[in-house]
């Protein structure tokens, strides 16, 4: 034994090794049959494997196969302006389109929203400021926004392309 390691130390490279040989040969060096009886003396049996020290002595069932999950289609995304909510019927990270939009909303005006949407089970929602640009019959209501906060950003980044893959839009 080396002068500078104490017995504890020496107690832990003893238990670790311990535990390598069981991983290694799937039982324990204190394990035998008989007292006295040596592994040269026993019969030949079916060749050992590591064995997990979290699973041992339990059953092991065979692995299933996964199959690959259906993407499920997220809800359209709703926004919510001076207290009605919309159908948006297209969103980008920085604009939207509303249709039928009708609303008190004029060209070139600002205006506070709250965005709403699901994805992958959880619902999410932000404030933002947005800007009209256009308002039409045909077009419904064209808005931009300011880009909301990085958090949000990135989870509505990925929430579109979800969506647009749901769509069949790239």
């Amino acid at each position: 034994m080396l002068p500078h390691l104490s017995s504890l130390t020496v107690g832990r490279i003893a238990d670790a090794m311990s535990w390598i040989d069981l991983l290694v040969t799937g039982q324990d060096e204190d394990e035998t049959d008989e007292p006295g009886s040596t592994p040269e003396s026993s019969p030949p049996t079916e060749p050992t494997r590591p064995i997990n020290p979290a699973t041992r002595g339990k059953e092991t069932a065979p692995a299933k196969p996964v199959a690959p999950r259906a993407a499920a289609v997220p809800p359209p995304p709703k926004i919510d302006i001076n207290g009605k909510m919309y159908q948006i019927v297209d969103l980008g990270t920085r604009s939207l389109r509303i249709q039928p939009y009708d609303g008190h909303l004029k060209q070139h005006q600002h205006f506070e929203f709250r965005l709403f949407f699901t994805f992958e089970g959880d619902e999410f929602d932000f404030s933002g400021h947005g800007f009209v640009r256009k308002i039409s019959d045909a077009d419904g209501l064209i808005a931009y926004y300011a880009r909301p906060q990085p958090f949000f950003y990135r989870l509505l980044s990925e929430f579109l392309v979800a969506w647009r893959r749901s769509r069949g839009v790239s």
